[in-house]
């Protein structure tokens, strides 16, 4: 690249930040780099994705989401039944609480359709 200036994608610019090993919400990250949170909510699930970042934590009914920098760690193992005790199920999620944009997406073109 001769005379020109390198510009980072939006994603690099993500990734750069969320290297400090911080949690980071869409919220903040969208504050820090001074862009919308939709455009954040979309750079984050290709990276999710791409195992670059993973989800922390979620609170309330899975509106704020907490990310961190590198691929999720390893799957908890659930401990051994012992007597008078159920096994441990990892949580099972549905669908809308999963990707409530992607669910309102789904609904808005039902209703143009129908």
């Amino acid at each position: 690249m001769t005379g020109g200036h390198y510009v980072a994608t939006l994603e690099e610019r993500v990734l750069d930040l969320m290297f400090d090993g911080d949690g980071w919400t869409v919220k903040l990250l969208a504050q820090a780099l001074d862009v919308s949170q939709l455009r954040i909510r979309i750079r984050l699930r290709a990276l999710v994705a791409a195992s670059e970042v993973h989800v922390v934590r979620t609170d309330g009914r899975g509106s704020v989401r907490t990310f961190k920098y590198g691929p999720p760690p390893s799957a908890v193992v659930a401990p051994r039944a012992q007597k008078n005790r159920a096994i441990v199920k990892p949580r099972q999620w549905r669908w809308p609480e999963l990707d409530p944009l992607l669910d309102q997406v789904i609904r808005a073109m039902a209703r143009r359709s129908g």
